[in-house]
């Protein structure tokens, strides 16, 4: 089993989460606290490892020597980022098992083994749920558009209800079918189950007294916790960004695509709970080929760091500087399976890759994004930008 871990084809965090399983299965597990496990396994442990303190107290740089497949990493040694908080060193404590307990049993293994069955069950059924709905979708795209930026500068003064009024679009009633699951949309959801599933068997052995060291008070506390609370994604994300001098979207937004992916993996496993596994299950299409270049330290092109975020980032530039008690609801697009799908399959279906998401440029792709929401979602957006043009007429006379 240690080989399958060690293959590469499992992302990292995910075989980190089994391997604290097991701990947890053999009561070997050396965390006693709510706060503890936030800090040393579930939060910032597992996002934050590849930070490391430079000579300046004040100042983190990335780490060319973390492990392939850290989302949240930078590689250009040239880039080091100023942390507001000062209150918020790095995990040097972490726990991350690179193997099993050496009592691991055959028995404890073979739990296991059924355990994975299950979640890959849950991420496979969460999957095709997720990617039925994309094609059901048909976001609505203009006429003319081209992949040339200049053909855009006629759209740049049109509001948003201008755009939905008067220029040609055309809605996409057959978008082309990108095809199954790739490796990485697989992994992202199958990270996500695990993250549920590492939670419930905490829950379930300091109920059962099983975990040596666990007080009272503390099995309480993280009893009473729903899962996205233990993991603290907001607070991640403001951390974060904080650590990144660009304030990158890509940071700023892990909220919603670590999140979604938890949310999305806890709808379904809730609905499949009571659902038995065949016993003549098989998964209901190929195995994905692994891409070594998935997951990687960050490039602008071609890393999935801009592939898995590519939802999040526009999405978020589509409604900066929005008061946040009008931003549309990211319900739809996470529905959408929207923080999952690569940009190749995004760009396909009419999600067009664009970095600038701007209230006066990239008007068509904001098109294509908001036709997807419900009505009365787009209504607020168009209220919302009358009002901030009629304060900056305001503010030009």
């Amino acid at each position: 089993m240690e080989q399958v871990l060690n293959s590469g084809y499992i992302y990292h965090h995910s075989v980190t989460i089994i391997r604290t399983i097991v701990a947890i299965r053999l009561d070997c597990f050396p965390v006693l606290t709510v706060a503890d496990v936030q800090r040393r396994v579930t939060c910032e442990a597992l996002l934050e490892r590849r930070v490391r303190k430079t000579h300046d107290k004040h100042c983190y740089r990335s780490n060319r020597h973390h492990g392939p497949g850290d989302i949240y990493c930078f590689a250009d040694d040239r880039l080091c980022y100023p942390v507001v908080r000062d209150d918020y060193p790095p995990v040097d404590d972490a726990f991350l098992p690179d193997r099993f307990p050496a009592m691991t049993t055959a028995t404890v293994l073979r739990g296991v083994l059924l355990l994975a069955r299950r979640v890959s069950f849950l991420t496979l059924g969460c999957l095709d749920r997720c990617i039925q709905s994309f094609r059901q979708s048909t976001p609505m795209v203009l006429q003319h558009f081209t992949d040339d930026n200049d053909s855009w500068a006629d759209l740049s003064g049109l509001s948003i209800r201008q755009l939905r009024e008067e220029t040609p679009k055309l809605a996409m009633s057959s978008p082309p079918d990108f095809g199954n699951p790739q490796w990485q949309e697989e992994q992202i959801i199958y990270l996500g189950v695990w993250r549920l599933q590492l939670i419930r068997e905490l829950k379930i052995a300091t109920s059962c007294r099983a975990l040596s060291g666990w007080t009272e008070a503390e099995i309480l506390k993280l009893d009473a916790m729903d899962v996205v609370d233990v993991y603290r994604f907001q607070e991640m994300a403001e951390i974060m960004s904080d650590a990144s001098g660009w304030r990158d979207l890509h940071l700023s937004h892990v909220e919603m695509t670590e999140h979604s992916a938890v949310l999305l993996a806890m709808n379904y496993s809730h609905e499949a709970r009571a659902t038995v596994i065949p016993k003549d299950w098989y998964r209901p299409w190929p195995a994905p080929q692994l891409d070594p270049g998935g997951f990687q330290v960050y490039r602008r092109e071609d890393n999935y760091i801009e592939k898995w975020n590519i939802a999040a980032q526009n999405y978020g530039r589509m409604f900066m500087p929005c008061p946040e008690n009008v931003i549309p609801s990211f319900t739809r697009y996470r529905q959408l399976g929207l923080t999952i799908w690569s940009s190749s399959r995004l760009y396909a279906h009419g999600f067009h890759t664009v970095y600038t998401f701007d209230r006066h440029q990239d008007r068509l792709p904001l098109l294509t994004w908001i036709s997807v929401l419900p009505e009365q979602d787009i209504v607020k957006v168009e209220e919302w930008e009358d009002i901030v043009n009629l304060e900056e007429e305001e503010n030009d006379r």
